[in-house]
């Protein structure tokens, strides 16, 4: 099977499994695309294929000495034998895996393909379901860490409304008391109901749009986002 062939049908699964997933369900699926990979190229081409389709992605790069393989393929039969010099053009252009270079190969898992091949199948496996719980507890995490947030944030913009409520109902009160602050033809009751209109507006229009409150510095400053809320109302 040619690359180009393997890599459409690697293709098909992966489109056939995200369209047979159901919402909130989650089913997962680990496909060893099984090639040598010699160059990176095609490496990252299984890579694209991967994050276009929303999947993770991982090299497993067992690494064996040229000179074991060639010993390997010389005790394979004539018929499935590879080359001489195929062999050994493929041996000079290998490109290995290199997460220092390419981040993209950064989750890449190598191992020694010296030993016992079964044993070599335990390991891999082994590893999938490790990584594939350590990610499973890594969702979690990040899934409670956001509720976290979002909770903080709720009462945070709760108790940023609440201090501003007061701080606008003691700023009317003040305008209340100053004859100066009270308009021509205007009585107090009067001025009352309007500024309190306007406070209540104002406050709807906060818990509809919080943008300003989320803005809260990260230090915490509640006071300094209070204070700026309050100027605004005044200056409306």
């Amino acid at each position: 099977m040619c690359q180009q062939e393997m890599l459409l049908r690697v293709s098909k699964r992966l489109k056939r499994q995200n369209d047979s997933s159901r919402p909130n369900q989650s089913t997962q699926l680990v496909l060893l695309v099984d090639d040598n990979f010699q160059y990176r190229s095609l490496r990252k081409r299984c890579f694209r294929l991967a994050t276009e389709l929303n999947c993770g992605f991982a090299v497993l790069y067992v690494n064996v000495p040229a000179e074991t393989c060639r010993e390997r393929n010389a005790g394979r039969n004539k018929r499935e034998q590879v080359p001489s010099e195929v062999f050994e053009r493929m041996a000079a252009a290998f490109e290995p895996p290199n997460d220092h270079q390419n981040s993209w190969e950064v989750n890449t898992c190598q191992f020694n393909g010296v030993g016992n091949i079964e044993e070599l199948a335990d390991t891999l496996v082994l590893q999938a379901e490790q990584e594939l719980k350590a990610l499973h507890l890594r969702r979690l995490q990040r899934q409670k860490e956001e509720a976290q947030q979002c909770r903080d944030r709720l009462i945070t913009e709760q108790n940023v409304l609440h201090l501003v409520d007061l701080q606008l109902r003691q700023w009317i009160s003040t305008q209340l008391k100053s004859e100066e602050a009270l308009p021509s033809g205007v009585t107090k009751p009067q001025l009352a109901s309007q500024l309190n209109q306007r406070r209540k507006s104002y406050l709807a229009s906060l818990k509809r749009s919080p943008s300003s409150i989320r803005s809260l510095p990260k230090s915490g400053a509640i006071d300094q986002v209070v204070v700026s809320l309050v100027f605004g109302f005044q200056q409306e």
